[in-house]
């Protein structure tokens, strides 16, 4: 039981600081507008959503039928107003224009 929970817990503060590492590398900020390429269940589209603000825009793409049924129920229950989900299929997206 303790084991699950340190992995948890790890797992979570590698995804933070790759959340942190992405935010500086793409020099995104509140307001920006960003495409997340096989988002999977959300993870670091929630660390995202929180940090681009309102203003912004997360555009969460997956193709696997199970995780974008995930992703879009976590963007529910979260609420995030500023995160377009978006199916894919394995040969492309249709992202928006920036």
């Amino acid at each position: 039981m303790a084991g699950a929970y340190l992995y948890n817990q790890y797992r979570k503060q590698r995804l933070e600081l790759e959340a942190e590492r992405l935010w500086v590398l793409l020099g995104l900020r509140p307001g920006s507008r960003v495409a997340e390429v096989g988002a999977g269940a959300g993870e670091m589209t929630a660390l995202l959503a929180q940090r681009i603000g309102p203003a912004g825009r997360i555009f969460a793409t997956e193709a696997d039928e199970g995780k974008l049924r995930k992703l879009i129920r976590r963007k529910q229950k979260a609420e995030w107003a500023n995160v377009e989900v978006l199916a894919c299929r394995p040969d492309g997206c249709a992202l928006p224009e920036s």
